[in-house]
């Protein structure tokens, strides 16, 4: 059963967190227009920074009470359902690859890419330095997120709902924890955590959402990169926005 310093970061991930970025995020926004080439890379240190401290602290708690380690998903993955997810994982990997190659050779897809990340462009990469640090990003989102929000917030829902009903509210959860992204950004990062959530579930582990989440953000980089060099190139015949 989940113990008081569970409850306490379950009362973090579901209300704390969420609201803090919801409210915060005007904020930080304004700092990242006045000043995107200072702010944009503080942004993502301090992401990095406190997604591996909760989820650093969420595994040293699981330790001390003597959990085992494949009921918070971090077992190697067994059974047919293995099979299942890593043709899941390898079709969306195909996918991504030729999604980011269709981007980067079409005018017309750059232009579709920015109206899409309009409402998240300022904190999305604009120079190959800023790429770097998003990809460290998205590695620190598809190990402690999928870690927190998948095994975790489900083991932690279990205690109190039947299985589906645990899953549906972890992914719920997950979901509005991007509420500063707005509807659009709640329901996609809620059908996200869904897929994630059933590749657990087949799989029995978190290995294969963590490999796909992290590339799903790091693809999410990379074309949002490629759109801002197409623009650029279309202004003022630059490489790229702040380009090294």
């Amino acid at each position: 059963m989940p113990s008081l310093l569970d409850h306490a970061l379950a009362a973090a991930l579901v209300l704390v967190l969420p609201l803090y970025v919801t409210l915060t995020w005007p904020g930080r926004r304004r700092r990242l227009r006045q000043d995107p080439s200072r702010w944009r890379v503080r942004e993502y240190a301090r992401v990095i920074l406190v997604q591996w401290t909760l989820a650093a602290a969420t595994l040293a708690l699981w330790l001390s009470h003597d959990r085992p380690l494949e009921l918070l998903g971090l077992g190697l993955p067994v059974g047919w359902g293995l099979g299942v997810a890593t043709g899941v994982a390898i079709a969306v990997l195909g996918f991504l690859a030729l999604q980011l190659r269709a981007v980067r050779g079409s005018e017309e897809l750059q232009e579709r890419v920015r109206q899409q990340i309009a409402n998240v462009k300022d904190i999305l990469p604009h120079s190959r330095r800023e790429l770097r640090w998003f990809i460290a990003v998205s590695v620190t989102a598809g190990v402690c997120e999928e870690l927190l929000y998948r095994g975790w917030l489900i083991w932690y829902f279990d205690a109190w709902l039947p299985r589906p009903a645990a899953l549906a509210l972890a992914v719920m959860v997950f979901g509005l924890a991007h509420a500063y992204q707005g509807r659009h950004g709640i329901w996609k990062t809620g059908i996200a955590g869904l897929v994630a959530a059933g590749l657990y579930e087949l799989s029995g582990s978190l290995w294969i959402p963590m490999l796909l989440h992290a590339a799903l953000d790091m693809n999410g980089g990379q074309m949002a990169l490629a759109a801002t060099e197409g623009e650029c190139g279309v202004v003022s015949g630059e490489w790229g926005v702040g380009g090294e």
